[in-house]
């Protein structure tokens, strides 16, 4: 009998984010982990052990409970019934297979468990973190199984130019708190909008996304590329735009709602809504999202100049207001991808070495 297999995706390397290299603060997000049963009998998950390995020893240490792994089991377990969908999201093809996911840590034959994600912060520059987990079989045959998974301090290699003109309000960014941050694909993502002197996106009551000052906007080319992929024909998403009236409640049904339809009708990619996606020197792909339908002025296999026109702000796909979303990967597949660090050459961050969220932006070379 081999027990269980522990298996992560990303499974090549994790990204270490400079949050504060001055001060010597790093994190990354391991942002699927799963335990996949391939034996004949049960086994129940007890407990996991993570260690950051720094210049060759052990620099920090985090003890998982049986009950906090039962927890994050139930709680990864709604979340992928509520996005089942979201194969690039999860990966649980890749990570389980044909096997089925259990709900909780005591896993039946041929079953796995998904534990989400996990954040750690450090003081180091972990080169590598070491998961080691422990269950029993119903006869109290103590088994375990450990993954070693390598941290990189990656960042990227081109220099990119902040896509928009005039000044723009970062409102989503690598923060924990913000959404970019908990998948793969987007975790280094920003997303840019324009507010007035009072903080408001848009006038008068914001129903029409004519009144909202991002709408419209144009779009310009990061750097120099090729055209590799767009989406051009997604209408705007007018039916979640927030309403000052609604509870909250009430808003993330819709948001729900709509993201289901998206899903429905336009699959993994849906949720970007139209988008076009550049690929650049070292391997690097530059991706511009919720654009305007029929805006795109560029078709695939177009070069593109640096600081080019290449569409306008939009609203489509999985959005609740117009704005941009920006970020920069290593692929053009939406099933493996994984997001870069990046900075913008003509952006000068503030105390933190990366954009934040809250910052007000503009470029001092755009014309």
């Amino acid at each position: 009998m081999t027990g269980f297999k522990v298996v992560c995706w990303p499974a090549d390397y994790l990204h270490l984010n400079p949050v504060n290299v001055a001060i010597g603060i790093y994190d990354f997000v391991l942002h699927n982990l799963v335990v996949s049963n391939g034996e004949d009998i049960e086994i129940k998950i007890e407990s996991m052990v993570f260690q950051l390995f720094y210049e060759g020893r052990v620099v920090q240490t985090y003890l998982y409970s049986e009950k906090e792994l039962e927890k994050r089991s139930r709680l990864s377990h709604l979340k992928i019934n509520e996005m089942q969908s979201l194969e690039s999201l999860f990966h649980l093809k890749k990570l389980l297979g044909k096997e089925p996911l259990s709900e909780s840590l005591l896993m039946k034959p041929h079953t796995g468990i998904h534990l989400g994600k996990f954040y750690i912060s450090s003081p180091f520059q972990p080169e590598k973190l070491k998961i080691d987990i422990t269950g029993k079989t119903a006869s109290q045959k103590t088994v375990n199984s450990i993954v070693e998974v390598e941290i990189r301090s990656h960042y990227s290699k081109n220099q990119y130019h902040f896509p928009l003109k005039d000044i723009w309000h970062v409102d989503a960014s690598a923060d924990l708190f913000c959404h970019h941050r908990w998948w793969v694909n987007t975790q280094f993502a920003y997303d840019f909008v324009k507010k007035n002197a009072q903080g408001k996106t848009f006038k008068g009551n914001g129903h029409r996304l004519t009144q909202n000052y991002s709408f419209g906007k144009e779009v310009r080319a990061s750097l120099k590329g090729r055209v590799v992929k767009i989406e051009n024909t997604i209408p705007e998403s007018k039916n979640i735009l927030i309403d000052d009236f609604e509870s909250v409640a009430l808003f993330i049904e819709k948001i729900k709602k709509s993201q289901t339809e998206i899903l429905k009708k336009y699959g993994d990619e849906g949720p970007y809504g139209n988008y076009v996606l550049i690929q650049h020197d070292n391997e690097e792909y530059s991706f511009y999202a919720h654009l305007k339908q029929g805006s795109i002025l560029v078709k695939v296999g177009d070069t593109v100049d640096t600081q080019q026109k290449i569409a306008a702000v939009g609203n489509s796909g999985n959005s609740t207001e117009p704005h941009l979303h920006f970020h920069v990967v290593d692929s053009p597949s939406f099933f493996t991808q994984k997001s870069i660090p990046f900075s913008f050459v003509d952006i000068t961050p503030g105390f933190f070495d990366t954009l934040h969220y809250g910052e007000y932006l503009s470029s001092n070379r755009m014309t």
